[in-house]
C-alpha cells in the first residue's frame, strides 16, 4: 500500500474515548491498537515488491508520516481556536511552493510553543527529522546504526514507549530488533501519540473529524 494511501486510510484513530494524554492504561492500549493498524500499513509501504527497504527509504517514509500528522494537528488547532478556513490553513501549511509553516522542524517548534507537544515529544520528533534530512540530502548517507535507533527510543516519553512496546507485541513485522525496524516502530508510536492528542484536544471541535 503506498504511503499516502496508508496515511489516508488511518488518518484518524478509531474508537479512542480518551480524555487525557497520560500513561493511563486505556490511552496506551488504544494508542497501541491504532499503531498496530498504521504500523502494518507503514511496514507494507516500506517493503513494496517484497523487498527489504533501504535505510534511506525506511527513514524518509517513516518521518514523512510524522510530518503529515503534525500538519493535521496544527490544522485542528487553527480551526478549533479561531475558526480558520480550509483556505487559510492551506496557505499556512501546504500551499506550494513554500508555505510559511511547511517545514517539519518549524511545525514541531510551533506545536511545542502552542502546548500541543511536550518538550520530550518535540525533542524526539526533532531527532527523527534531523535523521530524515540526513538521509534525504546526503548523496551517501551514514548507515542507520543501533546507536541512532536507540537514540530515538531514548528520547521517547514513557507513554510513547509503552505504545511502541504494546504495538510490537501485536504486529509480527514489528518484532525485529534491527535498527531500521526499531526506528520505524518509534515513529509509528510517535504518530499514534499525536493522533491521540488531536482527538483529545480537538475531536469534538473539528467538523467531520470525529472517529466513527
Amino acid at each position: 500500500m503506498p504511503h499516502d494511501a496508508a496515511h489516508e486510510r488511518f488518518s484518524r484513530p478509531r474508537g479512542l474515548g480518551v480524555r487525557c494524554m497520560t500513561k493511563a492504561p486505556r490511552t496506551v492500549v488504544s494508542g497501541a491498537r491504532w499503531a498496530h493498524e498504521f504500523g502494518s500499513a507503514l511496514f507494507a509501504a516500506t517493503t513494496e515488491l517484497g523487498q527489504q527497504p533501504s535505510d534511506r527509504v525506511a527513514v524518509i517514509v517513516s518521518v514523512a508520516s510524522l510530518d503529515r500528522v503534525l500538519e493535521m494537528l496544527l490544522r485542528h488547532f487553527f480551526v478549533a481556536t479561531s475558526g480558520a478556513s480550509t483556505e487559510e490553513c492551506d496557505f499556512l501549511l501546504s500551499k506550494p511552493p513554500l508555505p510559511p509553516i511547511g517545514a517539519a522542524g518549524v511545525r514541531v517548534r510551533l506545536a511545542k510553543c502552542l502546548n500541543l507537544l511536550s518538550k520530550q515529544e518535540a525533542n524526539a520528533l526533532s531527532f527523527a527529522i534531523d535523521w530524515r534530512n540526513h538521509f534525504a540530502h546526503e548523496p551517501v548517507p551514514s548507515p542507520l546504526t543501533e546507536q541512532v535507533a536507540q537514540g530515538l527510543v531514548d528520547r521517547l516519553p514513557e507513554h510513547v514507549r509503552d505504545i511502541m512496546n504494546l504495538a510490537m507485541d501485536q504486529v509480527p513485522d514489528m518484532k525485529s530488533t534491527g535498527p531500521r525496524d526499531i526506528f520505524i516502530r518509534a515513529c509509528i508510536a510517535l504518530h499514534a501519540t499525536i493522533l491521540i492528542r488531536a482527538d483529545v484536544r480537538f475531536g469534538e471541535d473539528v467538523p467531520g473529524e470525529r472517529p466513527d
